[in-house]
C-alpha cells in the first residue's frame, strides 16, 4: 500500500501516465537483467554447454508461446495456468539433468 502511494506521488509530481511509467520500469529491469545475465550465458558458453542453453530457451520460448495464446483468446491470464507451467518446466528440468546423468554413468561403467 506504500508503495502504491509512492508511485503515485511520483506519476502525480511528473504528470507521467501510468503506461509510460510501466514501461520505463520494464525497459529498466530488461537492461539490468542484461547485464546481470551476460556473465553468465558467456560461462555456459564457454563450457560448451548446449543442453543447459536449450533448455532455458524452450523454456522461454514456452512462456511466451502462453503469453501470446493468452493474449489472443482475450482471457487475463491465469496465475494458476502459469503455476502449472513453471511446474512442468522444473519436472522437465529435473527429467533431464537425471537422464544425461544416466547417460553419463552408464559410459562410465
Amino acid at each position: 500500500m506504500l508503495l502504491t502511494s509512492l508511485v503515485n506521488n511520483f506519476l502525480e509530481t511528473f504528470e507521467i501516465e501510468t503506461n509510460l511509467y510501466y514501461f520505463i520500469m520494464l525497459f529498466i529491469a530488461t537492461f539490468t537483467c542484461y547485464f546481470i545475465m551476460k556473465p553468465l550465458i558467456t560461462l555456459i558458453v564457454s563450457l560448451k554447454s548446449t543442453k543447459l542453453l536449450t533448455y532455458l530457451m524452450s523454456s522461454l520460448l514456452v512462456m511466451l508461446c502462453l503469453f501470446i495464446v493468452s493474449m489472443f483468446i482475450e482471457q487475463l491470464f491465469d496465475p494458476a495456468l502459469f503455476k502449472t507451467l513453471l511446474q512442468a518446466i522444473s519436472l522437465f528440468g529435473i527429467v533431464l539433468a537425471l537422464y544425461y546423468s544416466f547417460l553419463r554413468l552408464s559410459k562410465r561403467i
